[in-house]
């Protein structure tokens, strides 16, 4: 198993002769194994380094999958979605229920290599829609200003959205942005609650965004995203969210309401371990599911039944 980025391990398990018992599969950093009954961690790989390409392994489209890339550019077509891209790694949240798929530092392509991927895609793939998956599209002031810039000299016409945490939206920069292709902000906006987005380590006051969630929703470019099911969620937590719902002036295809998943690994999930709500850790991992759009454990006081109808509440206080 590979733990974090895998370009450098990967490169050093081709190296590994694993038809020979006694190998040097141990010294590789970054992976988990299962050697003669026994699991073997070994020591964290250092994080990549800015720019990213100069590392990174050659990407999907550049490769001889022809099928594997015909399959998905069919699919991501048929979604609406075309050509997910990612151009930065990392987050410098902490939020309690997020499994990270690489923490900090945030790290990032060079945006020149950026803009030569999306070129390259347009011309030989015929797609011109790009959803950026970062955690942070914004988070790299330096890379996101020139991303802009490169975008704006080369006049490259394209629909593009990305992600964003609420206190990481480019506010000022969101008339440049729409003329250039941005289409949609995914925002994690979470809940309405305070209280709520205290328990979840959002470190955000939700009073201080309203006029730029309102904001976002009025030129057509939100889409939000909320969590309930907090321990301490109550019909009060929910009309605090149907209130902002309201206050924003979300429709039901600008926004999705999940349920609070309990992820392992997360800070959450160790929380809930320590004081012994989950007792036995491989059972829980074992039965595991992640679906978000459903309830897979309430550890809330509400019923199962009172969230759900809460949840039908918050999609009809929508426009």
């Amino acid at each position: 198993m590979v733990i974090g980025e895998g370009e450098q391990t990967i490169k050093d398990l081709i190296k590994i002769d694993f038809n020979i018992d006694d190998n040097d599969i141990k010294k590789i950093k970054g992976i988990g194994l299962k050697q003669n009954g026994e699991v073997i961690i070994t020591e964290n790989r250092e994080p990549l380094k800015t720019p990213l390409e100069l590392v990174s392994i050659s990407p999907l489209y550049k490769t001889n999958l022809e099928q594997i890339r015909e399959f998905y550019i069919q699919t991501q077509n048929k979604l609406n979605r075309g050509w997910d891209i990612a151009a930065t790694r990392g987050c410098y949240g902490e939020c309690v229920f997020c499994k990270k798929i690489f923490s900090k530092p945030i790290r990032s392509f060079s945006p020149e290599y950026i803009i030569e991927k999306i070129k390259y895609i347009k011309k030989n793939y015929n797609i011109d829609r790009f959803n950026f998956l970062d955690e942070n599209f914004a988070t790299n002031n330096t890379f996101f200003k020139s991303f802009l810039r490169i975008l704006d000299d080369e006049n490259i016409n394209i629909k593009w959205g990305l992600r964003s945490r609420l206190d990481n939206i480019p506010a000022n920069y969101l008339d440049k942005m729409m003329k250039l292709g941005l289409y949609r902000i995914m925002v994690g906006v979470e809940s309405g609650s305070q209280a709520n987005l205290n328990y979840y380590k959002k470190n955000i006051v939700i009073d201080k965004y309203k006029p730029i969630l309102r904001d976002l929703s009025e030129r057509r470019l939100l889409y939000a995203s909320f969590v309930i099911g907090s321990e301490i969620e109550t019909k009060e937590t929910i009309r605090e969210n149907i209130d902002l719902i309201k206050y924003i002036k979300l429709d039901k295809k600008s926004f999705v309401v999940c349920f609070l998943s309990v992820i392992p690994g997360t800070q959450l999930f160790e929380n809930l371990y320590q004081r012994g709500l989950i007792q036995d850790k491989y059972n829980y991992i074992d039965n595991f599911i992640g679906n978000f759009l459903n309830l897979e454990w309430n550890i809330t006081k509400m019923t199962d039944d009172q969230l759900y109808k809460s949840k039908e509440k918050m999609l009809q206080a929508c426009n």
